[in-house]
């Protein structure tokens, strides 16, 4: 568990806290971020996106009207990784412990049990998802 949170203090992500905007503000993931959110049995969402690609723009644009829907995804905490950012890839897949096989990869914790780990979703299948997270 140490190697892992060693990872995570360089691992730079970018975080949006508040569901009303779906803005992007570049912010460092560090150990103690990821820590007080699994004590707070917060959602994490982990967005695994390439900006060249369909599907994840499909994914970013179903999350924005998903998120807006309903205030309860106001608490989840969304990051993304860049999936051309090839270091950042490896090193958060030392983090969940397996493979990110693709750009439009989605993980999702609730504090520090993963609940969801999905590739290529959209729609309805993507809600789905995330919606495990509030059972």
């Amino acid at each position: 568990m140490k190697t892992i949170f060693a990872t995570l203090s360089c691992l730079t992500l970018a975080v949006c806290v508040s569901s009303a905007a779906y803005a992007f503000n570049a912010e460092t993931f560090t150990k103690e971020k990821f820590e007080s959110a699994q004590k707070s049995e917060k959602i994490v969402l982990v967005d695994v996106a390439a900006k060249w690609c369909p599907t994840c723009k499909q994914q970013s644009a179903d999350m924005k009207a998903l998120f807006s829907s309903d205030k309860k995804y106001n608490d989840i905490v969304f990051y993304t990784i860049d999936y051309d950012k090839k270091d950042d890839v490896r090193n958060f897949q030392k983090i969940v412990g397996r493979p990110v096989p693709r750009q439009s990869t989605i993980v999702i914790y609730k504090g520090s049990k993963l609940v969801a780990f999905s590739v290529a979703e959209t729609g309805d299948a993507l809600k789905k998802q995330i919606e495990k997270a509030f059972l």
